[in-house]
């Protein structure tokens, strides 16, 4: 089954979110006095962020799935029906003539 295109941008998104916060954590920590708890802040809410990301990804991939899942069943039970209609059909037209 192939990955769905936006959960995956999703994914790749969430994991630059967190490289960039630790990035800018080490610049800001480099260049201010009180950056300690600004620094934190930013990888806090870096790692926050792609966590939301990645969860959002998971729900679409699973989404995807359940649709390619339904879409399955129902041409299962389409395939199903027919199945039972040409009995039927193939059971009256003997009765006809039989």
């Amino acid at each position: 089954m192939e990955e769905n295109g936006i959960a995956k941008a999703l994914r790749v998104v969430g994991i630059a979110e967190v490289v960039c916060s630790i990035i800018l954590a080490l610049v800001v920590w480099s260049n201010e006095k009180l950056s300690g708890w600004i620094g934190l802040g930013i990888i806090a809410a870096g790692v926050v962020t792609c966590v939301l990301l990645l969860g959002f990804s998971e729900v679409i991939e699973l989404l995807d799935q359940s649709t390619t899942t339904q879409a399955e069943l129902v041409e299962v039970l389409k395939n199903s029906q027919l199945s039972e209609d040409e009995k039927r059909t193939r059971k009256d037209e003997s009765n006809l003539y039989g």
